[in-house]
């Protein structure tokens, strides 16, 4: 339908809110990210003044980086 490899919604800004932290269970309520295919992220967390981009990350694998990077944040 667009042409995309990945599916039709590709390509798309596809924002991710943390409401509740279920999301990102050990990150701030008020963090986001956008994810895009191939689990591309770019995490936005306004508490701590931080925007991390990271590709090829599982989503199984994500909160425990956002503690490990929080952790070195709040040294």
């Amino acid at each position: 339908m667009f042409g995309f490899i990945g599916g039709p919604t590709y390509g798309f800004m596809n924002w991710m809110l943390n409401t509740g932290h279920k999301l990102i269970p050990n990150a701030p309520e008020s963090s986001y990210y956008h994810l895009g295919w191939g689990d591309n992220r770019i995490w936005v967390d306004p508490e701590h003044d931080l925007v991390v981009v990271l590709r090829w990350m599982e989503g199984e694998h994500f909160d425990g980086f956002a503690s490990r990077v929080l952790a070195a944040v709040k040294r």
